[in-house]
Parts: C-alpha cells; structure tokens; sequence
C-alpha cells in the first residue's frame, strides 16, 4: 500500500474513494514513558550519589606496596565503579532516547472510504464505520509532545450518534502537515462541509 501525505488515494478525481493508513499515539504511551523516565532518574540519582561518596572519600592508591589488604584497594575499586556507572548512563540515556522515539512513534491506524462511508480500523482489529451523511463537524485542535513540539492534530468528528477522537500524528513528511492532508479531511469533503479538492485546484 503506497502512502501519500499519511494516506494514500486509490481515485483523486472525485476525492471520495480512498485508503491507507496513520498514527495515533499508543494507548499506554504516557505510563510507558513514566517507566522509562522512572528508570533514568533512578539511575542518575544512584550515580550522582555514589560519586559523590566515593569523590569525597581518600582515593589515594597503594601501588607497588605488596604488603596490602584487598581492603586497602577499595578506594580504587570504588572509583572504578564510578566510572563503569557513568558509562553505563550514557548508554542508558541513548537507550532512553531510542525508547521515547519507539513510543511517541505510535501505533498505526488503518481506513478505507468509498462513496457512503469510511472504515477505520485500529491496532487491534476493532472498526468504526461512519457514513457521511451522518457527519456534523469534524474539528481539530493542536497536539503537542511534552507540551512544546507540534505533533499532530487532536480529532474530533462529530456525528448524530456519537463523536469519535483521534490523535492524528504528523507524517515525517513536513510538507503534509495540514488540515486538508489528513484522511479526516476526507470526511468533511464526502459530507459537503469542505469543497473537494479537485475544485478548489481548478478554481471552480
């Protein structure tokens, strides 16, 4: 299936049969990025404390002395640790980094529309079919990650019966990051709220 500003149509000359697919952020995303930041800050604070320890205690080395305890050379095996652990949270920081990238990645949405209606289907299997003549309005608000980055677009589409969410998340593509480029648009077309495309192009 070929993907076109997150979605793709099978017939642009009328704008109303089409399919493909988006994303829509995971429904356990923001207690999987607790964990992973639970995880990290736990880790730092575990280092920045045991550098702390060991950096303030006598970190002199008993080289070359033969007449020395295993205990005598805790302070270098202390340090040691210290550095091994700093180590390791610089591999788990880009660790942490891959993990909040595969997370805000989302999961992957799929929708067929044709002339009455259009079917969207989750990540577990489950559809929502709504018919155009039953659509009211169809609203969009932003979407931001961590309260700053523009993500996507908030959802709303209204119908007689019940209104229906989705978090729509931007395509990597920064030219398709409008409205008109998300396949709700699709919606509001089919259902007279937005003139079609191929007349706007044409100027008609």
């Amino acid at each position: 299936m070929t993907e076109h500003a997150g979605y793709s149509q099978v017939d642009d000359r009328y704008g109303r049969l089409a399919k493909g697919t988006f994303r829509c952020p995971k429904k356990k995303e923001g207690a999987m990025l607790n964990v992973v930041a639970v995880i990290y800050i736990v880790w730092l604070v575990i280092v920045v404390v045991n550098a702390v320890i060991v950096l303030s205690g006598d970190l002199s080395v008993p080289i070359f002395e033969y007449d020395k305890t295993i205990e005598d050379y805790k302070p270098t095996l202390d340090l040691l640790c210290v550095i091994i652990s700093v180590l390791l949270l610089f591999i788990l920081t880009y660790a942490a980094v891959f993990a909040v990238i595969l997370i805000t990645n989302g999961s992957e949405y799929t929708y067929f529309a044709d002339e009455v209606k259009m079917v969207i289907t989750d990540p577990e299997g489950a559809k929502i079919v709504i018919e155009y003549k039953d659509v009211i309005c169809v609203t969009y608000e932003r979407l931001t990650l961590f309260s700053r980055r523009e993500r996507g677009y908030d959802v709303h589409i209204e119908t007689k019966y019940r209104t229906h969410h989705y978090q729509y998340i931007f395509s990597k593509n920064k030219l398709f990051r409008q409205e008109k480029d998300t396949p709700f648009f699709i919606l509001e077309e089919a259902a007279g709220l937005k003139k079609r495309r191929y007349t706007d192009e044409m100027g008609t």
